[in-house]
C-alpha cells in the first residue's frame, strides 16, 4: 500500500518550517548537461566571437596605407631624370568616434555572458523538467507494480473464498477483470518510464537507480527581482548596444579626415619634396539615412527590452501562481490521498475476514491510485515552478 504523511507535516512544510528533499538534478548532473548541450557550447562560442568584436572596435577600421611609385622624366631642352614618390596616409578616427567605439567594446563581452546566462537558464528548465519526468515516470512504476501485486493478491483471495463458497463466479470475474486492468497500467507505466529515460539520455546524461523519489512539496522560495532576470539584463544589453550604435551613426555624419605625408624627388634629386594633405569626404544623404535607421533600431531595441521586462514580469508572477496551486492542491491530495488509503485498507481487511464485496474493494483500490498519481503530478509541478522561479534571481552561469 501507499505510505501517506499526515497532512500538518505537508502544511509544515509549506510554511517552511523544515526543507524539503530536493528531487531536483544535483550540481553535477547539471554540469554534465550543459557541457553536451549544443546550445550552451554555441553560446560560449560566441564569447570569443565578442572578443574579437570588442578588439576591432577599439583598434578602428582603419588602417595605413603605402605608397611608392617611380617614373623616368625626359626634357627635351636637358637630359633625363629618374623621379620617385613615396608617402603614407590613414583616415583618423574622430575623438567622439573613439569615445563611443570604446564603450561599444565594453557592452560585447557583457552581452555574451548574458547570452550564454539565458541559454543556459533554458537549457537548466529542460533538463529539470525532463528529471523529474523520469522520476514521475519510475514512481508509477513502482505505483503500478504494486498495485498489480495487490489485485493478484485480492484475485487469490476471491479465488480461496469461492472454494468455501463464500463469493460468486460474478466477484471472480470482477476480480480477473481488476487483475487485468492493474497489469495492463504497469506494462503502459514501464513503457512511459523508457521514454522518459530515452528522452533524458538525449540531454547527455542518465538517470541512476537510486534516483530520490518526490516525496513531499518543495519550500516557498524567496520571491526574486525581474531585473535580475538573465532575460532582462540581455534585452537592456542589446538596447544598450543599439543605442550606441545609433550614437556612432549620428557621429558618422562628420566624416574622419584622411592624412597623408608624401616625399618625392624629381629632376634626378635636384628637387626634393615633403608634402602634408588633408582630405575630407563630402557628407551625402547617405550617412543620413544610416543615422535614422540607427536610431529607429535603438528606439526598437529600447521598446523590446521594455516588453521583455514584462513577458518576464508576467512569467514570474504565473509562476508563483502555478507555485502556489500546486502546493495547495498537493495539501488537499494529501489528505484525501490518506483517507483513500484507510477506506481500501478497511475494505480489504473486512473482505479478508468474510465481509464486504469485490466491486467495493477494486473501486476503493482505483481511486487510491488515480488520487495518488494526481498528487504526484501535483508535487512535480510545484517543483518545476519552484525551480522556475529560482531562475529569475539567481546566476545560470554559476552551475555550469
Amino acid at each position: 500500500m501507499i505510505r501517506v504523511r499526515r497532512l500538518t507535516a505537508i502544511l509544515a512544510v509549506a510554511a517552511c518550517s523544515a526543507r524539503a528533499a530536493s528531487p531536483l538534478p544535483d550540481d553535477a548532473t547539471m554540469s554534465r548537461a550543459l557541457l553536451a548541450s549544443p546550445a550552451v557550447q554555441a553560446a560560449r562560442a560566441s564569447a570569443d566571437e565578442a572578443d574579437a568584436i570588442a578588439q576591432s572596435l577599439r583598434t578602428g577600421p582603419y588602417e595605413w596605407t603605402v605608397r611608392a611609385s617611380t617614373q623616368r622624366r625626359r626634357v627635351d631642352t636637358e637630359s633625363s631624370y629618374t623621379e620617385w614618390d613615396t608617402g603614407v596616409e590613414r583616415a583618423l578616427r574622430l575623438p567622439s568616434k573613439w569615445r563611443i567605439d570604446r564603450s561599444r567594446a565594453k557592452l560585447e563581452p557583457a552581452l555574451a555572458e548574458a547570452r550564454l546566462a539565458e541559454v543556459i537558464r533554458q537549457e537548466r528548465r529542460l533538463v529539470t523538467d525532463r528529471w523529474l519526468e523520469c522520476i514521475v515516470a519510475r514512481q508509477h512504476v513502482l505505483e503500478a507494480t504494486s498495485a498489480s501485486q495487490e489485485s493478484r493478491r485480492l484475485r487469490e483471495l476471491v479465488g480461496a473464498r469461492r472454494k468455501h463458497g463464500d463469493a460468486s463466479q460474478v466477484d471472480d470475474d470482477m476480480a480477473s477483470a481488476d487483475l487485468a486492468a492493474a497489469e495492463s497500467e504497469e506494462t503502459q507505466a514501464r513503457l512511459e518510464a523508457n521514454q522518459a529515460l530515452a528522452a533524458i539520455r538525449l540531454l547527455g546524461i542518465d538517470v541512476p537507480e537510486d534516483l530520490r523519489h518526490i516525496e513531499e512539496l518543495p519550500p516557498m522560495p524567496v520571491i526574486p527581482l525581474v531585473s535580475a532576470s538573465p532575460a532582462t539584463r540581455l534585452a537592456r544589453l542589446e538596447a544598450d548596444r543599439a543605442d550606441a550604435e545609433a550614437q556612432r551613426a549620428v557621429a558618422d555624419r562628420m566624416p574622419d579626415p584622411t592624412v597623408s605625408v608624401r616625399w618625392s624627388s624629381e629632376r634626378g634629386g635636384g628637387e626634393r619634396l615633403a608634402t602634408v594633405s588633408v582630405a575630407f569626404p563630402l557628407p551625402g544623404a547617405r550617412r543620413a539615412a544610416d543615422a535614422r535607421r540607427a536610431q529607429a533600431k535603438s528606439t526598437q531595441a529600447a521598446s523590446l527590452a521594455a516588453a521583455t521586462e514584462r513577458h518576464e514580469q508576467d512569467a514570474l508572477l504565473v509562476a508563483q501562481s502555478q507555485l502556489l496551486a500546486a502546493m495547495g492542491r498537493g495539501a488537499q491530495l494529501e489528505a484525501e490521498a490518506a483517507a483513500r488509503h484507510r477506506v481500501a485498507e478497511t475494505l480489504t481487511h473486512a473482505f479478508e475476514l468474510g465481509d464486504g464485496d469485490v466491486w467495493q474493494i477494486a473501486v476503493a483500490l482505483r481511486e487510491e491510485r488515480r488520487v495518488w498519481r494526481t498528487l504526484l503530478h501535483a508535487r512535480r509541478d510545484a517543483w518545476l515552478a519552484y525551480a522556475w522561479l529560482q531562475s529569475f534571481g539567481s546566476e545560470e552561469s554559476s552551475g555550469s
